[in-house]
């Protein structure tokens, strides 16, 4: 990762510090929501993607409360705006090498924003970046790959453990990070098309770069990276 941040002088970097929200198990809302919360986890395991998407489907013939309540859910968002810190490059890279993000708490996370600084830039500039939901194989580290030359991203692919993490190579504006998102989300399933509609109310991206004992126990795995990105 640190070749990426060195490719265009990319002279810090924002992190951002949250805690893992529990999994939506619905017994709170009612049994009804519980159960189709059950049938929806099913789903996602079977196919390794779709878990809102099925469980929404699910709940359009569900009692009108419960169905509004799963829509709240649906659309909460949090704005994590205060839990943002600002690296320089050095340290961050420092940090990696480190491994000062491995093995956090259960519930910790850290995650890389697509905020940086760039010498001899005063314009926000952002790293492109996307979340997969496509099932980690060997079959699908070239599918992944094809998806980004498709979509003219330059830069590396990592497995993240059960799917795939993009970081992009060259910083770019706001508006073209938000029509990247905006072109990847017309793939979905295959990319994760909720995480790419928080990114745009962020008006940024954040992907996980920690790991931690129980949830994400695997590091970060580089796939592929283009040529751009190494040139």
């Amino acid at each position: 990762m640190s070749e990426l941040l060195s490719y265009e002088g990319v002279t810090s970097v924002f992190l951002e510090s949250t805690l893992r929200q529990p999994s939506l198990r619905g017994g709170d809302i009612s049994d009804e929501a519980q159960w189709l919360t059950r049938a929806a986890r099913g789903e996602y395991t079977d196919r390794g993607f779709g878990f809102w998407d099925f469980l929404l489907s699910s709940a359009v013939d569900a009692s009108a409360p419960t169905r509004i309540a799963l829509w709240k859910r649906a659309i909460k968002h949090e704005d994590q705006t205060d839990d943002l810190e600002e690296v320089d490059t050095v340290g961050f890279i420092r940090q990696l090498s480190n491994a000062a993000f491995y093995d956090l708490d259960s519930r910790r996370i850290v995650s890389l924003t697509s905020q940086v600084r760039v010498d001899g830039k005063d314009t926000e500039l952002h790293l492109p970046m996307l979340d997969f939901a496509l099932a980690a194989s060997s079959h699908n580290d070239a599918v992944a790959v094809e998806m980004l030359d498709e979509l003219g991203l330059s830069g590396n692919l990592y497995r993240s453990g059960r799917s795939y993490h993009y970081f992009g190579a060259t910083p770019v504006p706001t508006t073209v990070m938000t029509s990247t998102l905006a072109r990847a989300q017309l793939l979905g399933p295959l990319v994760d098309h909720r995480w790419i509609s928080h990114q745009l109310i962020n008006n940024r991206c954040a992907l996980r770069i920690s790991t931690d004992t129980t949830r994400h126990t695997q590091a970060h795995v580089l796939v592929a990276t283009t040529l751009d990105a190494v040139n």
